[in-house]
Formats: C-alpha cells, sequence, structure tokens
C-alpha cells in the first residue's frame, strides 16, 4: 500500500494543521507541548 502524500511537507511538522480545522476548540498550548513531549518523534528528526 503506497503511502498517502502530504498536502504540504510542512504537514510532517504540524499535525495539527490550523487551516484544516483539526484543531479542537479547547485545543491550548500546554495541551500541544505535552502531546509533544509524549510523542517526540512528530518534530522530526533531531538536531
Amino acid at each position: 500500500m503506497d503511502p498517502v502524500p502530504l498536502r504540504n511537507p510542512e504537514d510532517a511538522f504540524h499535525p495539527h494543521d490550523p487551516e484544516s480545522g483539526d484543531i479542537p476548540a479547547d485545543h491550548s498550548d500546554s495541551d500541544h507541548i505535552r502531546h509533544l513531549e509524549e510523542h517526540p518523534w512528530l518534530l522530526g528528526p533531531m538536531r
């Protein structure tokens, strides 16, 4: 099964794309930071 192409390479680093409406009304910065702490690979390769 082929991987689904991303609309934009930047989407890989921003799983909650504000323009797509994926962010629930109660989505806060602290929730997003905690989410990234739990899933650090979402930030991409470490520098």
